[in-house]
């Protein structure tokens, strides 16, 4: 394949011969059109190679858009978990298979976005975001009553594809930051 300064350099020899017959011979006329031959070959290969590098930069401007990669857990709605509470303990936390922490970035009415920053631990690939669905029940984006807010950074462990609450589950608060650290890092 050409760089792009070859391609230039072709292109701008192309652009700059002329197109003129000069008075030709019987003799002269078979090298006149075999030098047009060539010139209509290499403004083909020019062209082709021209259309390659666009599709090559439209192949990489779509793999960039496509970067993102997404996992989806969901909220469980009220009523549907345990009524009380286990006492939050950090060996729990350490045995939760998803952990990760990420800011909101989108809230609408059945969904959360959170951008991750961190994996602590994910059964899956790591992932960009992770989307939270949101119960049809819900009047709001919370979770044990924390409203959700874009911008803002949480820590999250889910098990079975839910996000788990009593505390497992929250705003990044030093505390949740310290436990998190210390259930999964060491």
């Amino acid at each position: 394949m050409m760089r792009d300064d070859e391609l230039r350099d072709l292109l701008e020899e192309i652009m700059s011969t002329s197109t003129e017959r000069p008075a030709t011979t019987t003799d002269d006329v078979a090298t006149t059109d075999n030098r047009s031959r060539r010139r209509m070959l290499v403004g083909g290969l020019a062209a082709a190679a021209a259309a390659v590098g666009i599709a090559i930069a439209t192949v990489a401007v779509t793999s960039d858009d496509q970067s993102e990669s997404r996992q989806s857990l969901a909220v469980a709605a009220a009523g549907t978990t345990m009524t009380s509470c286990l006492p939050f303990d950090v060996s729990m936390l350490a045995d939760m298979p998803v952990a990760f922490a990420g800011t909101v970035t989108e809230i609408s009415d059945t969904m959360v976005t959170i951008d991750v920053e961190r994996w602590y631990r994910t059964p899956n690939d790591e992932t960009d975001l992770v989307d939270l669905s949101l119960p049809a029940e819900n009047t709001s984006a919370a979770l044990d009553g924390v409203e959700f807010a874009a911008g803002e950074r949480y820590l999250i462990t889910a098990t079975d594809g839910n996000v788990n609450g009593c505390g497992f589950s929250g705003p990044a608060t030093a505390d949740l930051e310290s436990a998190f650290e210390s259930a999964f890092v060491g």
